[in-house]
């Protein structure tokens, strides 16, 4: 129901001409922040993708109605203090999937935009999804029938429906989700002997592709090694999981202070602070409430990213040209 209503308010936005009028009226002052992750057409691990027809949609229209900016440059306008252009966007990829190379890599090219992504470094040393991705292909991809894990209130449950599916990916992403590296490991590995389903190796950035649209003006952060909810988890464990990351990016990259992106966006105050001290650039903590990336509203360690729908490029206008922002913000206040 929500889909469809976002999906009517999106046509009549647009169908009407309220974008249009939207555009004259909003400066757009500062800059949008936008975040994509899987760029293919399949959705067989339970994160749903941006087809590539519809990036390319997203990205003429941005094109058309915005300028690009990267984010490295984003951040010489905050450490200089220099204006930031207005009707600026920004464009990033969270995990380091291999279709961001296949897909979304050419589409960009096309359009003489650049992006950067944020690397799950262990995922890209071993060519396996991160944690959440593993059990998501696990539980999509299944021939088993009726599953039985008491120890996490699954007493005799059939899998022969989406909807448990999901179900079942919800309540044992959660336990994960709270789970150290070493413990989590060990429980995918049981989960694969349930599910009977090894996930694929192959579905990652390898370093040749990453230095490859490296060369090609693509810039590239951290992202922590395992993907880890890195509040959840115990804090040393959190911190090692940042800097591994960091030294991993410096060691491939050559890149001293790359940007950093919190896994889920779940971060706090102290690991912000540790992220700046080790020597990342920037991070992000995301609102609502600010949308536009401003010298006043915000600096490089509180940047704020909006997600790209996994949708045509209708709901992108009007979820930047319509109301639905300042609707929300009115609401939030």
């Amino acid at each position: 129901m929500k889909t469809q209503i976002r999906k009517l308010y999106s046509i009549l936005s647009v169908k009407s001409g309220l974008t249009k009028m939207m555009r004259k009226i909003n400066k757009h002052e500062g800059a949008i922040i936008f975040v994509g992750h899987q760029v293919n057409e399949t959705n067989d691990n339970r994160l749903e993708p941006l087809p590539p027809k519809y990036l390319d949609e997203q990205i003429a229209y941005l094109k058309k109605h915005f300028q690009f900016l990267s984010l490295s440059k984003l951040l010489e306008c905050y450490e200089f203090n220099q204006p930031i252009p207005p009707k600026t966007v920004v464009l990033t990829f969270d995990d380091g999937f291999r279709d961001n190379y296949t897909y979304a890599f050419p589409i960009l090219q096309k359009y003489g935009v650049t992006a950067t992504i944020f690397l799950t470094t262990g995922c890209i040393d071993s060519g396996e999804f991160p944690w959440s991705q593993r059990l998501g292909y696990m539980i999509t991809n299944t021939t088993v029938k009726t599953i039985h894990l008491p120890q996490y209130q699954i007493f005799q449950f059939n899998l022969e429906s989406e909807t448990n599916k999901t179900y079942v990916f919800r309540t044992l992403a959660k336990v994960l989700s709270e789970t150290p590296f070493i413990e989590r490991e060990q429980l995918l590995n049981q989960f694969q002997q349930v599910f009977q389903v090894i996930p694929p190796k192959d579905r990652m950035l390898t370093w040749d592709m990453i230095q490859e649209m490296k060369q090609n003006g693509f810039e590239f952060g951290g992202h922590t090694v395992s993907h880890p909810h890195l509040t959840k988890i115990p804090p040393q464990e959190a911190k090692q999981e940042i800097r591994n990351c960091l030294e991993t990016i410096r060691l491939k990259l050559g890149v001293e202070n790359p940007p950093f992106a919190f896994p889920a966006g779940k971060s706090n105050d102290d690991l912000v602070e540790y992220v700046k001290l080790i020597g990342f650039r920037s991070c992000f903590r995301s609102s609502y409430k600010r949308r536009y990336n401003t010298l006043s509203n915000s600096n490089p360690f509180r940047l704020s990213r909006l997600g790209l729908p996994n949708a045509p490029a209708i709901f992108l206008e009007a979820e930047v040209d319509g109301l639905l922002y300042w609707v929300r913000k009115s609401v939030q206040k």
